[in-house]
């Protein structure tokens, strides 16, 4: 888990992660308490690297993917 915190940073990383805390630090201000879980999601995906802060929110260019029309 010291691995996946500490490397492989990047720009979406950081991002996800200070706009969790950015959410976490507007839902107690406004006492929206909920908004903590909402903000804790994000911050949680960029601290470890999940889902699209590791970058793996890519759509396939492969040509084998789209659907052939000629017969």
């Amino acid at each position: 888990m010291k691995q996946r915190i500490l490397h492989g940073w990047n720009f979406s990383r950081i991002l996800f992660a200070i706009v969790g805390i950015s959410i976490i630090g507007q839902a107690i201000y406004e006492k929206q308490y909920f908004g903590i879980l909402f903000g804790g999601y994000f911050f949680v995906m960029g601290l470890f690297g999940l889902g699209c802060a590791s970058g793996s929110c890519t759509i396939p260019t492969d040509s084998s993917f789209t659907k052939k029309t000629h017969h």
